[in-house]
């Protein structure tokens, strides 16, 4: 068996479809406990983007040749490129290197003829093509069109990036970025009070974490959403430069982005395993039955399911919530503000009592924390909603106003930011002085309902 170079890294999840379908293909070849002979040299792709974004391909040609160096000298028999872009630099990591070189996908039609125009061929292409223990030369006419199946389809749909769960954010990085130091934010476990530093990138990234079952494209979901967290990026940085108060529009899109970080997170999927499973284990065999339910314990895919649907089918009307209050932009001199991996709060109305419920709806006020500097305050409309005409003025934007920040705003809004918080707050790496010292005495206090906690008394019944 000869061994196999790899040069990955650009980026690590295309490095890890190679490394996967190697050792796949040497088993489902050899059988028994066969592995995959492999020498991988993983490069730091932050290196080679910046190259890339600067025009800068003759020192990623440099770069990726004195690895294939390593990797050579380190005893493979032949390399592959585990990367697509990088093929403008194919030539000069071929040159420096003595072993074969094989590119995943070389800019050419998939018969190797130029001349040939179909696209579902399947012929092999021309260079090298990789098998798991051997290395040919491909050199073959361009055969009928053949459907793939089975190992075939799953390889070149992974090879195409189909079918893959790519990271989603639960809270866009472009929101963040308005609390980072370049790309940098400091992360605060609200359970531990441990305190790390990370990129807005990767803050709060989950794999497939809105994957659509069953769907041609499992990140539709993700697509539409980084749709709208374009508008309001957009939005959001007209804000910070001075830009208020908004049109109605403009206060649709920002409703509407704001709602989303309410229902989108985690800690919301957590809320709906919680009461499903709660009530569906209330239920006998015949009744889950009934419902076309195998088991009271939620599948990932049933949950994901679940929490999508909800998503789209409360959005509008919880986003209607957030245009019908008054918006107050409160300003402050200097950074003053956090944030959460849950970034829309709710104030209860002193009004109601301890023992009255807290949502939306009925909450004195809402905070939403723009960036350091900026903090959007929801008022409830209190008597304007009964007045004629009242409401028609606030869904336009004609009762919102911006006042100056202070130190009780505040108290307010990071107290709050971390009294919701469902894992996480994120603030500048500068500004952790503006973390409530008493963040433990907040989380204790709670946001929102554990159902997991509750006596069964106090759950709904079924």
């Amino acid at each position: 068996m000869r061994t196999i170079g790899m040069l990955g890294g650009m980026s690590w999840e295309s490095t890890a479809d190679c490394y996967h379908l190697a050792y796949e293909e040497v088993r489902d070849r050899l059988g028994g406990y066969h592995s995959a002979r492999i020498v991988l040299d993983s490069v730091d792709f932050a290196d080679v983007e910046r190259m890339q974004a600067e025009g800068r391909w003759a020192d990623a040609a440099h770069l990726l040749a004195n690895r294939a160096r390593a990797v050579e000298r380190a005893g493979a028999d032949l390399l592959v490129l585990c990367t697509n872009t990088m093929h403008k630099v194919t030539q000069d990591i071929e040159a420096a290197v003595t072993i074969p070189v094989h590119m995943p996908t070389p800019p050419l039609p998939p018969c190797g003829t130029p001349t040939c125009a179909r696209s579902d061929c399947s012929a092999p292409r021309p260079g090298l093509t990789l098998t798991s223990h051997w290395v040919r030369r491909g050199v073959a006419e361009c055969p009928a069109p053949r459907p793939p199946t089975g190992r075939l389809k799953y390889a070149r749909q992974r090879r195409l990036g189909m079918n893959r769960k790519k990271q989603h954010h639960t809270v866009p990085k472009s929101y963040l970025s308005g609390f980072s130091s370049g790309r940098t934010l400091t992360a605060v476990n609200v359970h531990t009070g441990k305190a790390h530093g990370i990129s807005a990138h990767d803050a709060t990234t989950q794999r497939g974490f809105y994957a659509v079952p069953d769907h041609p494209n499992p990140d539709a979901f993700e697509d539409a959403l980084s749709r709208i967290e374009g508008a309001a990026a957009n939005l959001l940085a007209r804000i910070a430069h001075g830009y208020w108060p908004l049109q109605h529009d403009e206060r649709v899109t920002l409703s509407v982005f704001i709602t989303l970080q309410f229902l989108r997170g985690p800690d919301h999927r957590e809320q709906i395993r919680q009461l499903s499973e709660h009530l569906l284990r209330r239920l006998s065999p015949e009744e889950l039955k009934r419902l076309g339910v195998s088991s009271p314990d939620l599948s990932a895919e049933d949950l994901t399911a679940t929490h999508l649907q909800q998503i789209v089918a409360l959005a509008p009307e919880l986003a209607g919530v957030l245009i019908g209050r008054p918006w107050l932009l409160i300003s402050f001199d200097e950074p003053s503000l956090i944030t959460s991996d849950a970034p829309l709060t709710a104030l209860p109305d002193p009004r109601l009592g301890a023992d009255a419920g807290l949502g939306l709806g009925n909450a004195f006020a809402l905070l939403f924390p723009l960036n350091r500097r900026l903090g959007l305050q929801m008022n409830h409309p209190g008597i304007a909603a009964h007045v004629p005409g009242g409401m028609e003025v606030i869904v336009a934007g004609e009762a919102d106003a911006a006042i100056a920040g202070d130190e009780v705003r505040r108290s307010r809004f990071n107290n709050s930011t971390v009294r919701f918080a469902h894992e996480r707050i994120f603030h500048h790496p500068d500004d952790a002085a503006l973390v409530p010292g008493h963040f433990r005495e907040l989380r204790a206090a709670g946001g929102r309902i554990n159902f997991a906690d509750i006596p069964d008394g106090l759950l709904p019944a079924p």
